[in-house]
């Protein structure tokens, strides 16, 4: 109150200020629910968008698990068990690694289905859940869901992209999300998909505390609050949670370079740890996917030894490269077993792999095959042969090489080798392929040589048979031609003497057949050694006459005379060696023959038997003489010293073959001292059983052939006796009718087998006393024939005389003629000294039999 009692009412300083904070509390009052309205509306905004934002990063979670699982799981083993459904232990290992993969996610439901062309269903090929401790297999595979279950699955299958949705959905374990990712075969195509559901429960929990904290948010705090949650939200969370996101999309979609911010990977909560994680994924993956084409890219330069390192992984990743690395070693073990050399060269470089018989031929031959240039030096060897380089292909632009080469090994040895060449392009590995044709080699000279052998012997045959062809041809026309007695006698004579020439080398064609077809055998008799030897100078000694040679005959230690063996055959390689040393002498030289026994028999002194004696056979001459490199060709057949010695002396080559053949089969040696000039001394040994002279065993009576009374027919009486000559030739009848017609013999004919049987069947018993049968006959042979005449109820069947007059002349053949029931045989040329001797031995045992 003033002086004059009047009242001051101005403002105090207190109440400006309650004014000032009233203005102040309302206006923070009205901010505040501003604010308020604004932050409820704006956590109402940031609640849905960081829903829909953790809705996204869910489903990218998802798609993310099912990319890195379509990474590592092998389609071609789904493929496989998507037809077979059945649980075994490729199966159970399959799944097991695959329930490990699992239980480091955070999927609720964990699946693989594949379109097994049922309408409106897919099958489970695998089926995992939190739920299941121990997933049942039997129940997982092959169990089917209809296809509505799967919206988008359809769209996996056709297109193979991947496949997220939008919204969550209810399922048995309450709101899930879910996403689809396709699995390839090796070939690229889809065979299959697979499902990865999440829980959404996070996303509750989230909306929950959102809701809570809206409720107790009040005034200006609450919307600074809001504010701030909202700028921190999106710097911590929204930020983040987009690269976390965006990699999982680069993931899914097969980007493996995905790196995150610094900042983010700096932090310690989980959605760094998720990205970090995202992060360790690709790298691993990436990681195994630039082994997996380094190794690949090696083997395609053609280096098969390269090997990636598995030690560097764990879990699936070290399956993935051990697997790799194990599918090489199988390859380079099949390379490995193959017999062939094959190798990879980088192009006009060195070898960058070969396998084992490569790496032995190389060694074999001492090469070095690191050295640049090794290929070029070795498909052009200086002692390669002819190469054959084919034409590149039009469609692969390969080029080829082949040829064959020789190469000496580091002893020496020349080995024969056919190389192959294969050039896709200039920068791709040539590839080489080796075979060792060295048997081929020598077995195609030593054919070629034996094709040029008997190509010579046929020629020389060929002049050998036309030799004595020609001279019984022309002198049987001069004889026809001409009525002097004495001149067609002389004729005949020659005739007679080429016709046994032209005999001999078809019986010396005839042995060597047999003994190259293991058929010559050896008949085991009694004889006496001194006169077998006296014999066959005696068949020498004209020859030898003629030449003007003296053939001397030694023999010496002869302790033994009668020997067991075949005596044919011992005169064959006497004769054989005889005549060849009359050959090959000159007019007025010297043959020895020498006979010596040796004393390294198995004989016991007081015993005149010996199991085992050895004779010594030598024959010398001094004429032509052998070069000693030809000396061991004149014992292969078809081979002569010279090709010039059959046109000079004549000869077939094969008697030395024989020869040797013979001695060996008798137990001996065949041995030649020979030196050109100076001579030949053939000698050969042989060993048997033997008898001491005057301990002769005695022979049979009844098979045993009278001595020789010479061959003239007319010395012979078979007046009163009769024969039936069966043989389908004409002249063979009428020459054997002649030959036996100064015997008195009256003969009767029969064309074949047949007509003989009947003849015999006609005529009364004993009205023959001899058949003369023919073997090789039309209608009926000699065989069945003479089995037919056997088997007839009539004593003189069984008893009369049936001998084979035939030109069979093999030891099958005359083991088959007396097995049909023939008597002997007779071989064609006729022999007419044995063949009177054999019918008066048959005509004399016949008349025995009647007298008894």
């Amino acid at each position: 109150m003033n002086g004059n009692g009047s009242t001051d009412k101005t403002r105090s300083p207190a109440a400006a200020n309650i004014g000032v904070n009233s203005v102040f509390v309302c206006v923070v009052a009205v901010t505040c629910a501003i604010f308020l309205l604004m932050g409820s509306a704006m956590t109402y905004v940031s609640y849905r968008m960081n829903k829909e934002a953790f809705h996204r990063y869910n489903n990218r979670l998802c798609l993310a698990i099912n990319a890195q699982a379509g990474l590592v799981i092998d389609g071609n083993l789904v493929e496989r068990f998507a037809q077979t459904l059945v649980v075994d232990e490729a199966y159970e290992n399959f799944a097991a690694k695959l329930d490990e993969y699992k239980e480091h996610t955070d999927a609720v439901y964990f699946y693989i289905l594949a379109d097994l062309g049922d309408p409106g269903t897919y099958t489970y090929i695998y089926d995992a859940a939190h739920s299941v401790p121990g997933p049942d297999r039997e129940y997982a595979l092959g169990r089917t869901e209809t296809k509505d279950e799967f919206p988008g699955a359809a769209e996996v299958l056709a297109t193979g992209e991947p496949f997220e949705e939008a919204v969550f959905y209810e399922g048995s374990y309450g709101e899930l999300y879910y996403a689809y990712a396709p699995i390839f075969n090796s070939l690229g195509d889809v065979v299959a998909f697979i499902g990865t559901d999440m829980d959404a429960a996070p996303l509750r929990e989230h909306a929950a505390q959102s809701r809570r904290a809206l409720g107790v948010m009040l005034g200006v705090a609450f919307a600074f609050f809001s504010l701030a949650y909202y700028l921190i939200v999106k710097r911590l969370l929204g930020t983040p949670m987009k690269h976390v996101i965006d990699g999982a999309r680069r993931l899914s979609g097969g980007n493996l370079d995905l790196q995150l911010p610094e900042s983010l990977s700096k932090r310690n909560d989980e959605i760094a740890r998720l990205g970090r994680a995202f992060e360790s994924v690709s790298g691993s993956i990436s990681r195994v996917i630039g082994d997996i084409e380094d190794i690949l890219d090696a083997a395609r330069a053609g280096q098969l030894d390269e090997r990636a390192d598995a030690g560097a992984y764990e879990g699936t990743f070290r399956s993935i490269i051990s697997g790799v690395n194990e599918t090489l070693d199988v390859m380079s073990r099949h390379f490995d077993a193959i017999p062939e050399g094959i190798a990879f060269f980088a192009p006009k470089q060195k070898m960058l792999y070969g396998n084992r018989a490569m790496k032995a031929f190389i060694e074999l031959h001492g090469l070095n095959a690191m050295t640049v240039g090794f290929l070029a030096k070795l498909s052009s060897p200086k002692d390669s042969a002819g190469a054959r380089e084919s034409d590149p292909d039009a469609a692969s632009g390969e080029k080829r090489l082949s040829k064959e080469i020789s190469l000496h090994t580091t002893k020496g040895e020349m080995r024969n080798y056919t190389i192959s060449l294969v050039e896709i392009h200039e920068s791709a590995p040539i590839m080489m392929l080796i075979s060792d044709i060295t048997p081929l080699v020598r077995a195609r000279n030593d054919a070629e040589t034996a094709s040029r052998a008997k190509s010579e012997f046929l020629s020389r045959m060929s002049h050998e048979i036309r030799t004595p062809m020609n001279a019984i041809i022309g002198l049987s026309e001069i004889a026809s031609g001409s009525d002097d007695i004495g001149k067609i006698k002389n004729c005949l004579a020659k005739v007679e003497s080429s016709s046994k020439h032209l005999l001999g080398i078809i019986n010396d064609i005839l042995d060597i057949s047999k003994i190259e077809a293991g058929k010559l055998v050896l008949e085991a008799e009694d004889f006496s050694l001194s006169a077998s030897v006296d014999f066959v100078v005696g068949v020498v000694q004209p020859r030898a006459r003629e030449k003007d040679v003296s053939v001397n005959l030694r023999v010496r230690n002869l302790v033994h005379d009668v020997i067991r063996s075949d005596s044919l055959r011992l005169n064959q390689v006497l004769l054989n060696l005889l005549s060849n040393a009359v050959k090959f002498s000159e007019p007025g030289a010297q043959v020895d023959l020498c006979v010596e026994e040796l004393p390294d028999g198995e004989a016991d002194p007081d015993d005149d038997f010996c199991k085992l004696c050895k004779f010594r056979f030598s024959v010398r001459d001094y004429g032509i003489g052998i070069d000693k490199r030809q000396a061991a060709r004149i014992f292969q057949p078809f081979e002569q010293a010279e090709s010039g010695i059959s046109r000079k002396y004549g000869g077939t080559g094969l008697g030395l073959a024989i020869s040797k053949s013979i001695v060996e089969m008798m137990g001996g040696k065949f041995s030649l001292e020979t030196e050109p000039g100076k001579g030949s001394t053939f000698s050969f040994t042989i060993q048997t059983a033997a008898w001491k002279k005057h301990d002769v065993p005695d022979e049979d009576a009844d098979t045993a052939l009278p001595e020789t009374r010479g061959g003239d027919a007319a010395s012979f009486d078979f007046s009163g006796k009769r024969a039936l000559v069966v043989d389908d030739i004409e002249i063979n009848r009428e020459i054997i009718a002649e030959l036996l017609a100064p015997t008195g013999l009256a003969i009767e004919h029969a064309e074949d087998g047949k007509q003989a049987v009947e003849a015999f069947e006609r005529s009364p018993e004993g009205y023959y006393d001899l058949i003369l049968m023919d073997m090789r006959m039309p209608v009926m042979d000699g065989f069945e024939a003479t089995k037919k005449i056997r088997a007839l109820n009539r004593r003189d069947a069984a008893n009369i005389a049936i001998i084979a007059m035939t030109a069979n002349v093999m030891k099958e053949d005359v083991d088959g003629a007396l097995d049909a029931g023939m008597n002997d045989h007779i071989g064609k040329p006729i022999d007419i000294d044995r063949t009177l001797r054999l019918l008066d031995v048959a005509f004399k045992k016949r008349a025995t039999q009647a007298d008894v």
